[in-house]
């Protein structure tokens, strides 16, 4: 059994890595400047509720 990866599957996995970096560095950042994590998240969710077609 080979370790090579296809296009798909490290497209995946790097997909995968950059969101996990960005949700730790949110809450990190959000921790230390001592920020409402939920206050962000709703503010997030405000910002793309007026970029979707939806709402």
């Amino acid at each position: 059994m080979s370790l090579t990866l296809t296009r798909q599957q490290m497209f995946a996995l790097l997909l995968l890595a950059f969101f996990t970096v960005l949700v730790l560095g949110t809450i990190i950042t959000a921790s230390v400047m001592h920020t409402d994590v939920w206050h962000l998240l709703s503010s997030f969710n405000a910002s793309t509720a007026v970029m979707s077609p939806h709402n």
